[in-house]
């Protein structure tokens, strides 16, 4: 079965240093097969600095 990429998941987070707030983005591909209806493979998440901290996806805005 071969993937074929389909799209990235784009995820943020906040790094925040004295006197500085960075935005760190972290793109996840997504693949799926064209052949079969297996459904989509995400490339692991990096781990995250603070534990239990959610990404907040670009479709999930408020």
């Amino acid at each position: 079965m071969d993937l074929v990429e389909i799209d990235i998941e784009i995820s943020e987070q906040l790094d925040i240093i004295p006197q500085q707030v960075r935005v760190i983005q972290h793109q996840r591909v997504k693949y799926a097969c064209p052949c079969c209806d297996e459904g989509i493979k995400v490339t692991p998440a990096p781990a995250r600095i603070i534990p239990g901290n959610l990404p907040i996806s670009r479709g999930e805005r408020k």
